[in-house]
């Protein structure tokens, strides 16, 4: 019973220290770079980008590079990219809650 306690007690111990460090609010980020570009400044929305980077593909020059960039763009090659939002508004509202989220002043 005594090895049992021992156990529980070792196993438990770490818990509220644990619990508390979860608990503290991050520190703040207070140098941050950030562009204020509209939703629709890079190409009409929504347009999706694949994260990770795999490396920066090749661009053929028989193709516009503006072409092969929109294609990227509207057609990722990826099965989960990031969209972009489709208004002023949500990208406003989306780019603050992510900032709330990792305490960037």
């Amino acid at each position: 019973m005594k090895g049992r306690v021992g156990l529980l007690l070792a196993l438990a111990g770490p818990l509220p220290l644990a619990l508390s460090a979860q608990s503290q609010e991050r520190p703040p980020i207070i140098d941050m770079h950030l562009h204020a570009l509209g939703a629709d400044d890079q190409g009409p929305p929504p347009l999706a980008m694949c994260t990770p980077f795999e490396g920066f593909p090749a661009w053929d020059p028989v193709r516009p590079f503006g072409d092969s960039f929109m294609a990227r763009l509207t057609q990722p090659s990826c099965k989960d990219p990031v969209w972009s939002p489709t208004t002023d508004e949500q990208l406003m509202a989306r780019t603050i809650e992510v900032m709330k989220r990792r305490n960037v002043f």
